[in-house]
């Protein structure tokens, strides 16, 4: 395994910001554009999945879910009984969205302690981050 240096971790920042800048600029829809975001993120991450979810009426409602979280979230919603989930919900996502704060697990047991909810996620999956995305003032 070689060391990335500092410019290569800087061209590839830049790399991903041009893709998002150019999804912006074409004429694909919004769900791609969504997607694009979610696998850049990822990207930056070194992470196996993720998902953006909409917040409307006390629920939240996935969007756009790639890899592992796919699956988690998907299990979440159901055991939930529905298509989204209501924001009391004891996972990261309903905790960043209630406090407008992001939340970092980087422990798979802390995860589990934590949050009832993960217990629904992959088993492979070894940490979280929940990052809230405000917009029109919430």
């Amino acid at each position: 395994m070689g060391v990335t240096s500092n410019a290569d971790l800087r061209a590839n920042r830049y790399e991903r910001l041009a893709m998002m800048a150019r999804a912006f600029t074409s004429e694909i829809g919004a769900e791609e554009i969504t997607r694009i975001v979610v696998q850049q993120g990822m990207a930056g991450m070194n992470a196996s999945g993720g998902a953006l979810l909409f917040v409307d009426g006390g629920l939240a409602r996935s969007v756009v879910a790639v890899g592992s979280t796919a699956r988690s979230v998907l299990r979440m919603e159901q055991d939930a009984g529905r298509e989204s989930m209501p924001l009391d919900r004891a996972n990261p996502i309903c905790q960043a969205i209630r406090e407008s704060e992001e939340i970092w697990i980087t422990d798979r047991e802390e995860g589990l302690r934590r949050f009832a909810d993960l217990r629904l996620a992959s088993p492979v999956t070894q940490g979280w981050v929940a990052i809230p995305l405000l917009g029109r003032g919430r």
